[in-house]
């Protein structure tokens, strides 16, 4: 596991030229504070953690279906390393990118605040932090939820090309699903259970702009159940669709 894991560290560094998306989530927090120094965006980390989303949904599209687009999938199994231990392999490499973005971006933005966040040694910080870890790990739950749905779809179209294009639709098109999970929970209550729906709770509860007082408010009013009983029923859809994608993996022909 750990010389695979090596090898999809190497590819992301030379193949696709990870170093340039490290530089760029560098720069990023200077190019944001210099235009916005709100707390918002300090708890963002200067758009980090939104370039930490965006960059692994499209590494999750691409990095099981460049290895059959390449035909580089054959001498991977050829070796030693079974189907099993390559999906795990890619999965963990998609979102530990996510983590070595945050830090990166976390580095730069302690260099970055004091440049021109003027007043920052008047913010309150402890409000700061909380903000920056629901926003943190908020997005890397709905990213699990995400990268987990887009790695099943790019499994069943055999085409990175086809995930990106689902990638960007399902961003445009998540106002048109959620309205469409409204309706059907009108004529079914218990459809409020559904993926769609679920996803939504959980975005909402973890946005900044609630505070952990409020995720009870929120998830009674919207599903009648606690936080608890959310997350329970989100890990549960995020391991299935993970299973689905592996199982898609495992009979796929070479």
């Amino acid at each position: 596991m750990i010389t695979l894991l090596k090898q999809e560290y190497m590819k992301l560094w030379k193949q696709d030229r990870g170093y340039y998306y490290l530089a760029f989530a560098f720069v990023l927090p200077f190019v944001m504070f210099w235009l916005d120094q709100s707390v918002n965006q300090i708890a963002d980390l200067g758009g980090g953690v939104s370039f930490a989303n965006v960059l692994m949904s499209i590494l999750a599209a691409v990095i099981i279906t460049q290895e059959f687009a390449l035909g580089t999938i054959r001498p991977l199994l050829s070796r030693r390393f079974s189907r099993g231990m390559i999906f795990t392999a890619k999965v963990l490499t998609v979102l530990t990118v996510f983590f070595v973005i945050a830090l990166v971006s976390l580095l730069a933005s302690m260099i970055a605040v004091p440049i021109f966040v003027h007043h920052w040694q008047n913010l309150n910080w402890g409000n700061i932090i909380q903000l920056f870890l629901i926003n943190f790990w908020g997005n890397f739950g709905e990213n699990l939820f995400a990268a987990a749905l887009i790695i099943m779809v790019a499994n069943i179209a055999k085409s990175s090309s086809v995930a990106i294009v689902f990638v960007v639709l399902m961003t445009i098109g998540l106002a048109i699903l959620d309205a469409l999970s409204d309706y059907l929970i009108k004529i079914w209550s218990p459809l409020k259970w559904n993926p769609i729906s679920v996803f939504n709770v959980f975005g909402t509860m973890v946005n900044p702009d609630y505070r952990v007082s409020n995720w009870s408010s929120v998830t009674e009013k919207a599903l009648g159940a606690s936080p608890l009983v959310l997350g329970l029923v989100y890990s549960l859809y995020v391991v299935l669709m993970y299973l689905i994608a592996y199982a898609i993996f495992r009979r796929r022909s070479v």
